[in-house]
């Protein structure tokens, strides 16, 4: 055990533990003032200086202590003042003295959401490099999850760590490392990719699919219909009239009778899909598709009608 002066201890910043509580250290000096510290700090040599790998908590706490005047004892030892007893790790290798940091601070239950996802994405990565040194198998994704949460369920430690590892990919992106919980976090990185994908989907069949291409023919369909050439479409898309009198009752939203102002009646519907059948199977290239919405009373008549004219049909309806 080494008597080390506070200001030769040095921090790094890749440290997990980026907050340290305020009451929570003021109890911690307490204790320590009174009782005495317990366990030195473990830390390793480097150059002149000694750098932290545990501990952080209880330094914090011998430094307030020290602003305050107050030496502390660990056992029947006397601590000289301003210094802190440490436990030198040696000339460790970079990667196992951080791997002692990381379990140790993976194993605290006082870290945020933010620190423990980024430890638990560290030491998977520490993990892989050293299989990978001793020409090992990859680490599988089941293994290390029991390994850092081996109290939890192997399908909740899976979803633990898949978690952790993908929020701290993301912890740059300020609104996800605002998030209040790590759930929230998934869901907003969640959001975005998707966000991310529509774009570049937008973009690339904004290419291809332009205003150029197009044209909307606003007007009565059945005399739109027949000024088409065969086999022009390759899809038909039609919601009609379902030939079930909707104009006399409310819609969903709970509003008045004749929200429905055009002609429901079965006859009218009877009419509308007799032409529509014929017209569109016309207008249809061979292996277009046709999707017709429709009332599920009607569909075996609709079905008939449009297997009539050559339509293949499918034997029951599609649920929207």
């Amino acid at each position: 055990m080494l008597f080390v002066p506070l200001t030769s201890i040095t921090i790094s910043s890749s440290r997990q533990r980026k907050e340290i509580l305020g009451d929570d250290l003021i109890d911690l000096a307490n204790s320590i003032s009174k009782n005495g510290l317990l366990h030195p700090i473990v830390v390793r040599k480097s150059g002149e200086a000694f750098q932290l790998v545990a501990g952080e908590r209880r330094l914090r706490a011998v430094e307030y202590l020290a602003t305050l005047g107050e030496e502390i004892e660990i056992g029947t030892h006397k601590v000289p003042y301003e210094s802190i007893p440490c436990t030198d790790l040696g000339d460790l290798d970079p990667i196992d003295a951080f791997e002692c940091e990381l379990e140790e601070n993976l194993r605290r239950v006082d870290l945020t959401w933010q620190e423990r996802s980024e430890a638990t994405s560290q030491l998977y990565e520490l993990r892989r490099l050293q299989r990978e040194k001793r020409q090992e198998t990859p680490l599988a994704a089941g293994e290390f999850a029991r390994q850092v949460y081996p109290d939890h369920t192997p399908q909740a430690a899976n979803a633990a760590v898949k978690a952790e590892l993908m929020v701290a990919k993301q912890l740059k992106d300020p609104e996800v490392a605002k998030a209040k919980s790590i759930d929230e976090a998934v869901k907003i990185i969640k959001r975005k990719e998707e966000s991310a994908r529509n774009a570049a989907l937008g973009e690339a069949v904004g290419r291809s699919f332009t205003l150029a291409a197009h044209t909307l023919l606003k007007g009565d369909s059945l005399e739109i219909l027949p000024s088409f050439p065969n086999e022009t479409f390759d899809c038909i898309l039609s919601d009609p009239p379902y030939g079930m009198n909707a104009e006399n009752f409310g819609d969903s939203g709970g509003k008045a009778s004749g929200t429905h102002s055009y002609n429901d009646s079965l006859d009218n519907w009877l009419k509308l899909i007799n032409i529509y059948a014929s017209e569109s199977f016309r207008v249809a290239k061979a292996q277009a598709h046709a999707y017709t919405f429709c009332d599920l009373d009607n569909f075996f008549h609709l079905r008939s009608v449009m297997d009539a004219v050559g339509w293949e049909c499918f034997r029951t309806p599609l649920i929207w």
